[in-house]
């Protein structure tokens, strides 16, 4: 048997001829290749955060678990923007406020005008209620029995998606103690956000939650990893 190159993969088929173009290949010394290769295995463990999200989507057909993590989690802050309008101030007046903040903005960094342009974007949807309080407001459209049932503690459940979601989609900032990092912690969480995703949309489109529950928990008591 020999090798066949079909896209980002090597695979392996009786028969075949190994065929990669030259063009895609990088000309390294062996001095170059050898530093590259020492460098890349020296590099701090916070890079793995980088490495998996990166490489994992193009080494595997299925998703990572950070990667499948970080949809679930947008896939949650998505499903509260189309179902949930609550803001933290009308849009007239957060406007208005904005443009006196703005001023002030201008007035005291019109030498710094970088870090003035990131402060008005930073406002840009400050009247929108933050992840955090996307969270409370999903969780508590399902009863409190039910909720603890499905996800555990409902503030450490919180805290693990909010900490992990911002420690993945920064790369590099200090990890808190509720950033999961284990495997199965994450693997465990995705399933939870599977199911929670589940139970929030098979409600939402009217079917009562004592109906559907007992089926959503039992399908993830069946893949969750001890």
């Amino acid at each position: 048997p020999r090798l066949t190159y079909s896209g980002p993969n090597l695979v392996l088929t009786k028969g075949s001829t190994l065929s990669i173009s030259r063009q895609a290949c990088l000309q390294c010394t062996y001095e170059q290749i050898g530093g590259a290769l020492q460098r890349w295995f020296c590099l701090p463990l916070k890079f793995a955060a980088i490495e998996n999200l990166v490489y994992g989507t193009i080494r595997n057909s299925s998703l990572f678990a950070e990667t499948e993590f970080l949809s679930l989690a947008q896939a949650v802050e998505s499903f509260h923007r189309v179902t949930n309008d609550r803001v933290l101030m009308g849009k007239t007046n957060f406007e208005e406020v904005r443009r006196v903040l703005g001023g002030l903005i201008d007035f005291f960094l019109i030498s710094e005008p970088a870090m003035g342009q990131r402060l008005r974007e930073s406002m840009s949807h400050a009247y929108e209620p933050n992840f955090r309080a996307r969270i409370g407001d999903l969780l508590g459209t399902v009863s409190l029995n039910n909720a603890r049932a499905l996800l555990g503690d409902l503030s450490a459940f919180a805290a693990n998606l909010l900490d992990t979601r911002n420690y993945l989609t920064h790369p590099g900032i200090a990890p808190k103690p509720t950033v999961l990092s284990e495997p199965i912690e994450l693997y465990n969480m995705n399933r939870k956000l599977h199911a929670f995703l589940r139970l929030l949309v098979l409600v939402h489109i009217g079917l009562p939650e004592d109906l559907v529950f007992m089926s959503v928990q039992n399908q993830l008591r069946a893949s969750l990893v001890e």
